[in-house]
């Protein structure tokens, strides 16, 4: 499903981005004239205090640099920037930095909050050039509709949490998005998973994978077996195999020969008897796949980044019936013939990664291309959820977290609007941001952390602490919207002029430093941080099988902003006086924070939080 962006061929450009490879472009280019060599991609860096500067390229990287070379790099640089975008005011060093790039702030303000009033909800939104499909597997995701509400783990919770955020930022990044469809789910579990958010795919899987599929899957293993000189066995353990000669026990034919590569998929290729040898294959008792050696031959990576050196086979029937390795793997199969995709990612606690390591190694083996597998797959782990030890709750269940996060977060409005807190709409109010939070909570670690929850009662001074983070981001998101709707209403009641077009507008008037560190550590870097968020998703790189996915960016960058925010919230007084000279900082202001509040708005998006426009 394409967005309005997508259909209007819009392809978004990050201001930041541009402006960088410019910078280092035209920077190399000069410098290499004189003998300089640099790696484009490492050598500049941001400014930690803003009001030194804000890029600089350390003096480690450009230890001896000539001040007549520095002076000619420097008139070069700011006359080629007055064609850029971002323009350079001055460029300075000191002992520490070689180069310090101070950007020509009004400017900046101007350009970056024009892509922001352009692109609204698309801001920060990366399309890519050719559209991908990617499969997003999670097995805690699909054994939902099999359990009670009493039996989701916490666990279990994150991983959904985890899931739905990926799934928001690999849409973001222009992939078509494919997920496990939860189906029709019991009443008890409707409320839990709707609290949770939407799982918006352009595609969804339910139907379970028919008999003869793995039939054909349970063929394609033992014409492997048969192909590389494997032997699966049918009395013999897995855990039995030979010492001396490496062999399971005797071997089953079956009628396959060893260049015999027809695709059983194919109607027009399968006869009869293919069927039956197909179903003949599940009347043995055992057929064991040596992953092991399939390792060796395709010179697959082990080790860090890689497959766990560990795994030798897998069971694909065990005692007659298909074991849950084939089960997945059909279901996969499955997938990808209702729905095609260019790559699958495993979402799966590191508990179970050694598992669904041979689970991806045997979808390889029996995928209909033996030499190149039709689908590329990597690994993304996440940690368990526990409990701090000053807890006075050992071990809860989801439906039991939430409830005590409702709790606590009704606790602490009572105690701050008293007997205002009642209705529906309270109640609504509460259950988003009671999420909201459990949300924060859990993705504001990185994935493969372990997460440790505070379950202690005590909220005395009316403060949720570090499981109020997704509230406080809320609030500060709904104050920006508060603010600018008094304004709106106060331009409707003729109190204020009506905000004049951006290019008018004088940006100079923002002296104070918090604007600035809004405008640039924020507004200007979001598009750049979601870009950061997705890496290599799609396995290409099989020396590192693991998904580069930063689920813990947005989280935290949302909570840093909030926090400046609220600083500057409290200090400044938009919405001033009306009088002619006080106007032009105050429209600066206003298109300040409707950027900022885009940002926030676009952010809580990607974790599937809808914004309240008040609290």
């Amino acid at each position: 499903m394409k967005t309005k962006m997508e259909d209007s061929g819009c392809n978004f450009t990050c201001l930041q981005t541009s402006f960088l490879r410019k910078l280092e472009y035209t920077l190399i280019n000069e410098l290499c004239k004189t003998g300089f060599s640099l790696d484009a991609t490492s050598f500049i860096r941001k400014v930690k205090d803003l009001s030194h500067g804000d890029f600089t390229v350390p003096r480690g990287c450009l230890p001896h640099i000539e001040p007549q070379l520095f002076e000619e790099t420097k008139t070069l640089l700011l006359q080629k920037s007055q064609n850029w975008e971002m323009k350079i005011g001055n460029i300075t060093t000191d002992p520490y930095s070689a180069f310090i790039f101070h950007l020509r702030r009004p400017e900046c303000f101007k350009h970056t909050l024009q892509e922001v009033l352009l692109h609204k909800e698309a801001y920060g939104v990366h399309f890519i050039s050719v559209t991908k499909s990617v499969l997003l597997n999670s097995s805690s995701f699909s054994a939902i509709r099999e359990k009670t509400v009493d039996e989701i783990s916490i666990d279990t919770l994150r991983s959904i949490v985890l899931l739905q955020h990926i799934l928001l930022l690999l849409k973001a990044h222009g992939y078509d998005v494919v997920c496990r469809d939860l189906g029709t789910l019991p009443e008890s579990l409707k409320h839990l998973v709707s609290l949770i958010g939407l799982l918006d795919t352009s595609c969804k899987w339910t139907n379970p994978p028919a008999q003869e599929l793995i039939h054909q899957l349970c063929y394609r293993a033992q014409q492997f077996q048969t192909r590389q000189k494997y032997i699966p066995h049918d009395q013999v353990s897995a855990c039995n195999r030979d010492e001396e000669t490496g062999s399971y026990g005797r071997s089953f034919d079956i009628g396959v020969s060893r260049g015999n590569k027809r695709d059983l998929t194919s109607s027009s290729s399968r006869t009869e008897s293919d069927k039956d040898t197909c179903q003949e294959c599940m009347h043995l008792k055992n057929i064991v796949v040596d992953l092991e050696q399939y390792i060796k031959l395709k010179s697959l990576a082990v080790g860090k980044g890689g497959y766990d050196k560990n795994i030798k086979n897998v069971e694909v029937v065990s005692n007659g019936k298909e074991s849950s390795y084939l089960s997945e793997v059909a279901e996969l199969e499955q997938c990808i013939k209702t729905c095609p995709v260019q790559a699958c990612v495993h979402v799966v606690s590191q508990s179970q990664a050694f598992n669904q390591q041979r689970v991806d190694i045997l979808w390889q083996i029996l995928t209909e291309e033996p030499v190149q597998p039709l689908v590329n797959q990597s690994h993304f782990l996440y940690g368990t959820v526990t409990c701090r030890k000053n807890s006075q709750i050992e071990k809860i269940n989801a439906h039991q977290f939430y409830n005590l996060r409702y709790q606590q977060l009704k606790q602490a409005f009572m105690i701050k609007y008293a007997e205002q807190v009642t209705g529906q709409g309270w109640e609504d109010t509460i259950a988003i941001l009671t999420m909201a939070n459990i949300k924060f909570e859990l993705l504001a670690s990185t994935a493969r952390n372990m997460v440790k929850l505070d379950l202690s009662h005590d909220i005395a001074d009316g403060t949720l602490g570090d499981a109020g983070g997704g509230a406080f981001v809320m609030y500060n998101c709904a104050r920006l919207s508060t603010l600018l709707s008094h304004f709106q209403e106060s331009v409707d009641k003729g109190l204020y002029p009506s905000l004049p077009p951006i290019e008018e507008v004088d940006f100079s008037t923002l002296r104070e430093q918090e604007e600035w560190h809004l405008l640039f550590q924020y507004v200007l870097a979001f598009p750049q941080l979601v870009q950061q968020a997705v890496g290599s998703i799609d396995g290409h790189d099989r020396s590192n099988i693991n998904a580069d996915i930063q689920t813990h960016k947005i989280c935290n960058m949302l909570m840093s902003l909030s926090r400046l925010v609220s600083s500057y919230y409290s200090r400044i007084h938009v919405l001033g006086e009306s009088r002619a000279h006080l106007l032009p900082q105050m429209f600066g202001r206003i298109y300040l924070l409707k950027g900022v509040h885009q940002v926030m708005v676009n952010g809580l998006a990607l974790m599937g939080i809808p914004p309240l426009s008040q609290l």
